[in-house]
């Protein structure tokens, strides 16, 4: 099951170039709404697990929608947007319900590591036979502990040689069965990408607190993955 984000954010490029499809790679369930009046219509208690809202919206501010559902006894996640800084608005933000401020530019990976631990904190109930969003996405491997508390949120690829990888409890994979695993073109996938994102998620992996995750090259047979 994945977690359910309503994304409003009125300009056009970030929502459904970077936000809107960057939060779907990293595993949510992502509905975008360019402004406040057209987030209103679909809403209802129980249709989003998260919110994202931008401050600054053409029919209003982001802080009313805020203050809105907080009003009505929504217990849902929310993450304030802005480009102004956190005394400016921020505060404010937090004041009326929102869990967490970011500033603006944010990065997608950024947001989704918020997300997942807004949705963590947040989350106390779960509809009869469904599972709690946080465990659901900490179950099917969306994120990772980070040694310093904060959780490290994995792209789609990312959490797909992450798996593969720990099916192998630590012995080699080799390179064209991860292609295989991220593609179901292998002819047409690009094999340096399969060593970018080797190398996007060691960066990653560094941070991870027990078990300790890493990737290690095994000359001529691929790669593995380490736990400790």
């Amino acid at each position: 099951m994945l977690a359910r984000v309503a994304l409003v954010e009125d300009d056009e490029e970030l929502r459904e170039k970077l936000l809107g499809p960057g939060l779907a790679s990293y595993g949510f369930a992502t509905r975008t709404f360019a402004d406040a009046d057209s987030f209103y219509r679909q809403w209802a208690p129980d249709a989003f697990d998260l919110l994202v809202v931008d401050v600054n919206l053409p029919d209003g501010s982001g802080l009313q929608v805020i203050q809105r559902l907080r009003a009505e006894g929504s217990r849902i996640g929310m993450v304030a947007l802005s480009a102004l800084p956190i005394e400016s608005v921020g505060l404010s933000a937090f004041q009326l319900g929102s869990d967490l401020y970011l500033m603006k530019p944010v990065t997608v990976g950024l947001l989704a590591s918020a997300l997942h631990a807004v949705l963590r904190r947040t989350w106390s109930a779960a509809e009869p036979g469904r599972a709690p969003a946080t465990e659901a996405t900490d179950r099917e491997g969306w994120y990772l502990n980070a040694s310093d508390g904060e959780l490290i949120a994995l792209t789609d690829a990312e959490r797909t040689l992450v798996q593969r990888l720990r099916q192998e409890q630590g012995r080699p994979v080799e390179r064209e069965t991860l292609i295989e695993a991220l593609t179901s073109n292998t002819a047409d996938f690009d094999p340096h990408r399969l060593e970018v994102l080797i190398h996007r998620l060691r960066r990653k992996l560094v941070r991870t607190a027990q078990p300790k995750l890493e990737i290690v090259t095994i000359r001529g047979s691929g790669y593995g993955l380490l736990e400790s």
